[in-house]
């Protein structure tokens, strides 16, 4: 039944596309055509070089214009029409609207539920604490990584320098204790010298 409604879809979309290119090629065919006339009328049908021309310009626009139809049923051909079957069952067959949710309720059900749990329960405890221990490892593997790559590169211990109170979070910088002379103490330190 589906594939009936497709192959009776797909006859009406290549006489469609068919019409396109017939439109397409129809000015070109009938000036060429015209053309012939006016040469055929004025010498006759006698051989000469204008209306080899323009029948060979015909021939050529001819070909053209099967090439593309024949592209065109090769590509409505091999086509399956994925969306415009999803389409048909769903304007012809209603009872694919019921199957249709009920996929979106199981796909959606996961993040309805995430979000329907309070974050104060024992599972985002868990969860948070199992989340902070993965990265404080993967920090301290980091540092120690470090260490041994400045060691091996440079021959001395060098460890990684944290602004931070709370690496690897990095949510507090730490204060800058340096203190900083006036501008005046400079200039007079420059000038005095």
């Amino acid at each position: 039944m589906l594939d009936d409604d497709i192959s009776v879809y797909k006859t009406g979309l290549l006489k469609e596309y068919e019409e396109l290119v017939e439109q397409e090629f129809a000015f070109e065919k009938s000036k060429l055509k015209r053309e012939i006339g006016e040469q055929v009328s004025l010498f006759g049908n006698s051989e000469n070089n204008t209306l080899t021309i323009l029948q060979s310009n015909l021939l050529d626009i001819e070909t053209q214009e099967d090439f593309k139809k024949n592209n065109l049923r090769e590509k409505v051909a091999v086509s399956n029409y994925f969306v415009e079957r999803i389409s048909i069952l769903h304007s012809k067959y209603p009872a694919t609207w019921l199957i249709t949710c009920c996929f979106m309720l199981i796909f959606l059900l996961p993040s309805a539920l995430k979000n329907l749990i309070p974050t104060n329960t024992r599972f985002y405890s868990f969860k948070r604490n199992i989340e902070v221990g993965l990265v404080e490892d993967e920090y301290k593997k980091f540092k120690s990584l470090y260490s041994s790559i400045m060691r091996f590169k440079f021959g001395e211990n060098y460890t990684f320098q944290e602004i931070y109170l709370d690496p690897p979070f990095n949510t507090k910088r730490k204060k800058d204790l340096r203190t900083f002379k006036k501008e005046s103490d400079l200039i007079s330190e420059l000038y005095n010298a």
